[in-house]
């Protein structure tokens, strides 16, 4: 058995991986607690938290509101089985309404991973496919940008295209990648057997790769003017990241569907969910798409909470103000360093590009780590992403910039 008091991270890091199957590159700390931008290790170490989860903890960790919402539902009920109805699914009107659909009758399905999101977004864009357009049977196309990430499940790595996927060949059927910020190459990629389009707004994984001015609504005309499916994922990007409460707002590029997820479970549980109008979300028929776990009394809750907080807290205005501020503040202590080709982002979703001449971005995500207690994630090569939490507070905006200059203002 382990006693956290009696281990350094070293011996506690060794102790879990004699059994634990570790599928993560992960940094050398063991964590035991977090609160608001910061978590804390084994060894009693405070680390600034610039990852928050891949954007889950938007709010911070362990948000007073979302906690209190946990500990009165986990009393209460627990999960009661899809079999029937339950008083949190009421939570459903709430999210319709706060991601834009709710005058188009709109609908949302709860799922509980991103990737349980984009199989269901898949599933939807496929029966609409043979039962609505046409399509042969077995002929459907779902097409989607190169350099994508949609997740990790088999028909997730198929539509991300992605190549480090390899050895889970063969890959599923039906799917072709086209460039990413390039809409005249989706309107050529557009066949008869097209079904859907998949996008995500901005490549976050991809290393924080932002379209030009305009993408989305051409492409948003570009599938209706084809009578295809135009679905965004917006589960890194929603909730306010990008400095609206979903990115595609930024040029009222609304999708017939959209995918949410990250932040839609306060960092506690996974809770994700694809919404779109009535007459284009509410087409499997029963028993062919389901999820034990999905749109539970807890998740249904934490949702209810992530939304009062979103909104009482206005996340969306901080993370624009803060994102801006902090895109500048780089600009003028890092922007002209040997080691940095160029700094980019949307709110508080941020990239930093690395130069030819600077060493892989791992390294120096590491030294931000070890040396300045500064949590970030590499994406790729040559990327350093910065995704702290929307409501963070200036002063440890500032702590962070400070860090950063340390290790690629050289």
């Amino acid at each position: 058995m382990i006693v956290l008091k009696k281990m350094n991270n070293q011996k506690l890091i060794k102790a879990i991986e004699k059994y634990f199957v570790n599928t993560y590159h992960r940094q050398e700390i063991a964590a035991k607690k977090a609160a608001g931008s910061f978590i804390e290790d084994v060894e009693g170490n405070l680390y600034l938290d610039w990852l928050c989860n891949y954007s889950a903890a938007a709010a911070g960790h362990c948000h007073p509101k979302i906690i209190k919402a946990i500990k009165e539902q986990a009393g209460t009920m627990d999960a009661v089985s899809n079999v029937v109805y339950h008083t949190g699914l009421q939570v459903a009107e709430k999210i319709v309404d706060f991601c834009g659909y709710k005058t188009q009758q709109g609908k949302v399905l709860f799922m509980n991973s991103g990737s349980e999101a984009v199989e269901a977004a898949i599933k939807i864009a496929r029966i609409t496919a043979y039962t609505g357009k046409g399509i042969a049977r077995n002929k459907a196309e779902i097409i989607s940008a190169k350099n994508s990430f949609h997740g990790r499940t088999p028909g997730a790595i198929a539509l991300s295209g992605d190549s480090i996927y390899k050895n889970f060949e063969p890959h599923l059927p039906g799917f072709r990648q086209i460039p990413f910020g390039d809409s005249e190459a989706l309107k050529k990629a557009i066949n008869k057997n097209t079904c859907a389009a998949v996008l995500e707004p901005i490549q976050a994984e991809g290393g924080v790769n932002i379209p030009p001015s305009g993408y989305l609504r051409e492409c948003r005309e570009i599938c209706k003017n084809a009578e295809i499916l135009f679905i965004l994922d917006e589960i890194q990007t929603g909730f306010g990241r990008t400095g609206a409460k979903f990115c595609w707002q930024h040029e009222n590029a609304q999708p017939d569907l959209m995918l949410g997820g990250k932040f839609a479970g306060g960092n506690q549980i996974p809770v994700s969910f694809v919404v779109g109008p009535k007459d284009i979300i509410d087409i499997i028929p029963s028993g062919l798409h389901g999820s034990t776990y999905g749109a539970n009394p807890l998740g249904c809750a934490i949702i209810k909470a992530v939304i009062e907080v979103f909104e009482e807290e206005k996340l969306d205005q901080q993370a624009k103000k803060t994102g801006e501020y902090l895109l500048k503040k780089l600009e003028e202590e890092i922007g002209d360093s040997p080691l940095v080709k160029e700094i980019r982002g949307k709110g508080l979703l941020i990239g930093i590009e690395l130069s030819a001449k600077a060493k892989k971005a791992r390294k120096y995500t590491e030294e931000l780590l070890q040396k300045e207690h500064l949590l970030v994630k590499e994406r790729g090569d040559k990327v350093i992403a910065l995704t702290p939490q929307l409501n963070i507070q200036r002063d440890l905006v500032n702590k962070g910039i400070e860090k950063i200059k340390k290790v690629l203002g050289k």
